[in-house]
């Protein structure tokens, strides 16, 4: 009798290990990225950070860190690279403009200050003259 109660308890505890090691993900198949903060989250290329929104039945979801597919890890950097292009031809664009309405203010001021030496030598003339 006491055989057959070892061999249960040896059959249950089998069961029992089988259940706990069936329910337990692999160590591979969790992510790096998750619970890590945003600070580290958006520093890391294979994560991205999720803003807490709330859900169309109003349940609130809180903002959290994610892993990345490698396609969007690859898209993603593609995209920072265009971004700064764009960034970089409107800034030389702006500088490009400033530069053209610059010029355009001296060019007034000169013709302002011809003017105003012209203005001048005509009044002179007209005291010369008088």
């Amino acid at each position: 009798m006491r055989i057959h109660i070892i061999k249960l308890m040896t059959i249950a505890l089998a069961f029992g290990v089988g259940a706990i090691l069936s329910q337990t993900a692999p160590v591979s198949a969790q992510s790096a990225c998750k619970g890590l903060a945003k600070g580290k989250c958006t520093s890391n290329s294979s994560c991205s950070w999720v803003g807490g929104y709330q859900t169309k039945a109003g349940k609130a979801v809180k903002s959290y860190c994610r892993s990345t597919s490698k396609g969007a890890a690859k898209k993603s950097g593609a995209a920072k690279v265009k971004k700064a292009k764009v960034k970089s031809t409107a800034k030389k664009k702006s500088a490009k403009a400033d530069a053209a309405k610059k010029l355009k203010k001296a060019k007034t001021a000169t013709k302002a200050a011809k003017e105003k030496v012209k203005s001048k030598v005509l009044s002179a003339d007209k005291k010369i003259k008088k």
